[in-house]
């Protein structure tokens, strides 16, 4: 016999111990020649060192199709967005100012401030992996990221009082395709 709300009971909530799904426990993968080839590298290491956070903003909605017939609306699915979307990276940056440099030669790399001159899109193309690990390491959930280029820098240029900070850089890269894969 099935009890009411038996759901509710301790056994059925700890659910045999399982892990709450975590969002701490992440890296980033790039691979061999997937750095944008004109842009400066400061090193994989440099990178994982300063990167703090990683927000992820993925288009991903389904489309619907409403039709009236007889006073009545009737909805259908017709598909999904591309999941195209946006990676922003949060930088804390030291003294020697490796990702400040990064993003500026990327900004340049683009368009040249002098001479507007652009590089092609084939050398500003940058595509990474972005993997969230459960506390035994083990990779649950994964993102490949297809096709980004740089979409926004914000580096600080302040002149403030004494105290201030200047290290805390961003970049958004705006990718053509983001797979979410859940394993």
């Amino acid at each position: 016999m099935v009890e009411v709300l038996e759901h509710r009971n301790y056994y059925q909530v700890a659910e045999s111990n399982l892990e709450f799904i975590r969002s701490d426990i992440w890296d980033i993968e790039i691979g061999t020649n997937d750095w944008p080839l004109a842009v400066y590298n400061p090193g994989i290491e440099i990178f994982k060192k300063r990167l703090k956070t990683i927000n992820i903003s993925l288009q991903n909605s389904a489309t619907i199709i409403d039709k009236q017939i007889f006073a009545q609306t009737i909805q259908q699915n017709a598909g999904r967005d591309i999941q195209s979307g946006s990676v922003t990276f949060n930088f804390i940056d030291k003294e020697d100012q490796a990702i400040t440099f990064m993003l500026n030669d990327w900004l340049n790399q683009i368009g040249d401030p002098q001479t507007g001159f652009g590089r092609h899109k084939k050398e500003l193309i940058f595509n990474f992996k972005i993997n969230f690990y459960n506390t035994l390491l083990q990779k649950y959930r994964y993102y490949n990221c297809v096709a980004g280029l740089l979409e926004s820098v914000d580096i600080p240029d302040n002149a403030e009082e004494k105290g201030s900070d200047n290290s805390e850089v961003n970049m958004t890269i705006k990718c053509e395709l983001i797979e979410r894969k859940i394993i």
